[in-house]
This record gives structure tokens, C-alpha cells and sequence, in this order.
């Protein structure tokens, strides 16, 4: 979010009402014309905690913060003119801050808002109609594989494209952080992972079949 701020007028201050009313104009404003210094605040401590979560490898942890973003982001409306909204998603798709494989309709509803944010459906095109291909319960076993391996080198189960899977899986993984909390990060890690998280799949009646089975030429240590 504050990235925009900082590409323009190099370290800034977020909350430097001045340099927020001549960068934004009224789309910071509310309705009674003040500056909602409090959503933009929380909009930047969400994304200082999704960045943190990205470079710690906890993208799972990202869930419920792009959540509480996205909701909090539709509930002040739509404007072209607010590029802290329209960074804040750009950030979310590209660097990502989310996992498609994981969670791909909440991916789409950045993707979704950004271009009615811009009014363009550039440049997240391709990757919009991708996912919505994935998720769409038409679309066969054989076509998501083809669609998964387009832009990726590994195979993922496809039961991770259906919404129930979506509604567990942060819980899931929370389950998993706990079950593996004192377990080494080391070689073979992956597959006592793997293991844990198919057990916890299966008490919501999800049958997963990790990477190494979907893979099986694969070596994975």
C-alpha cells in the first residue's frame, strides 16, 4: 500500500494529512469530508503483517488478513482515483501474498476488485479467466492438470480448486503449524507435512493427494 507513496515522494508518512489530500483528494475522505486515517492504518499494518507472513514462507497466515482487507477495501466503495487501494491489491496478485493453489477465489476477489478499481481488466486478464476455469465444477479432472502444469512444474491435487477445500484449508494449516511446532525444518520435513495435513484433510471428509503422489518421478526431500 504505501508503496505507491514512497515510488512518488520517496519515505512518507501515511498519516501527513497534507501529502494525503494532495495525493488522493476526496477519495481519502468520508463522508463528512475528514480523512479516514483509521482504515488506511489498518489497511497498512494488514499488509506490513501479509508481507512479513510472505517472506517467512507462512503464506497460509495471509488468509484471514486478506479478508479482513478485501472487506475492508469494499466497504469504503470504488474510485479510480484511490491508488492506495489499487496498490494494495496489485500487491496482493503480483508479488503474491496468496497462494492460487490454495485459495484461488480469494485471489479472485483482488483481481476482481482491482479492475473495478481501474475500470481495465489489464493486465490480470489471463490469470482471471485461468482461475475461474480451475474453480468452474465443469471444467474435467484431465483440463485442470493441463491447466495446472501451464505455468507450473509440479502437479497439485485438483480437489484444492474446490470451494470446500478453500473453507478448511487455513484451518488446516493451523492445524498442521500446531501438530509440527516442534518438528526440525529439515530434509524430509516435507513429507511429515504432507502426512499431517492429509489426516487433517480427511476430518472434513477431504481426500488429498500430496505433491509426492502427484508427482511420482518427482524426488522431493
Amino acid at each position: 500500500m504505501y508503496d505507491y507513496f514512497q515510488k512518488q515522494y520517496g519515505e512518507t508518512d501515511l498519516v501527513d494529512e497534507t501529502k494525503y489530500r494532495y495525493i488522493m483528494g476526496y477519495s481519502l475522505f468520508d463522508d463528512s469530508g475528514a480523512i479516514d486515517h483509521q482504515n488506511f492504518s489498518k489497511l497498512k499494518v494488514l499488509l506490513d503483517k501479509m508481507r512479513k507472513n510472505f517472506k517467512d514462507g507462512d503464506l497460509w497466515k495471509n488468509i484471514p488478513l486478506a479478508k479482513k482487507a478485501i472487506n475492508l477495501m469494499k466497504k469504503r466503495g470504488i474510485s479510480v482515483e484511490n491508488e492506495v487501494y489499487k496498490e494494495f491489491c496489485e500487491t496482493v496478485i503480483y508479488e503474491p501474498m496468496l497462494d492460487d493453489m490454495e485459495t484461488p477465489r480469494l485471489m479472485l476477489s483482488f483481481i476482481e476488485y482491482n479492475h473495478k478499481l481501474t475500470g481495465s481488466s489489464a493486465p490480470w486478464e489471463d490469470k482471471e479467466k485461468k482461475l475461474n476455469k480451475l474453480i468452474d465444477p465443469r471444467t474435467t479432472y484431465k483440463e485442470i492438470c493441463d491447466l495446472i502444469l501451464e505455468d507450473r512444474s509440479l502437479l497439485y491435487d485438483p480437489v484444492q480448486m474446490t470451494e470446500k477445500y478453500e473453507m478448511v484449508i487455513y484451518d488446516v494449516e493451523k492445524e498442521c503449524n500446531v501438530m509440527l511446532k516442534l518438528e526440525p525444518r529439515r530434509m524430509g520435513f516435507c513429507h511429515k507435512y504432507w502426512s499431517v495435513k492429509e489426516k487433517a484433510l480427511a476430518k472434513h471428509g477431504i481426500i488429498w493427494r500430496s505433491p509426492s503422489e502427484m508427482n511420482p518421478k518427482v524426488k522431493f526431500d
